[in-house]
């Protein structure tokens, strides 16, 4: 798995634009319980603190070729913006 970390701060809008529509959407709290899959999002959004209850996380998956791309975004300014990312290949198991 790789961190494309030049998705990040891009908004919903500019990703889409570079990969297209999104295959599958979620959303959830940063304070909720994350699957080892979401532990990255642990680096931004704490989860002994208590502004991270707060906090909605929106998440989209999509096709790459023969891997996947999740990018996660929080709100700024009520925009969706990448605060994290994930490359990974798309016969994973998690």
């Amino acid at each position: 798995m790789t961190r494309l970390t030049d998705l990040h701060g891009m908004t919903q809008a500019e990703v889409e634009g570079k990969y297209g529509r999104a295959a599958e959407t979620e959303t959830f709290g940063a304070g909720d319980n994350l699957t080892e899959f979401r532990i990255t999002i642990r680096n931004t959004y704490k989860k002994d603190d208590p502004a991270s209850a707060e906090v909605k996380i929106l998440e989209e998956t999509r096709p790459d070729g023969d891997d996947n791309i999740t990018v996660w975004y929080h709100s700024v300014g009520g925009v969706w913006k990448v605060f994290e990312s994930l490359k990974w290949p798309g016969d994973a198991e998690f």
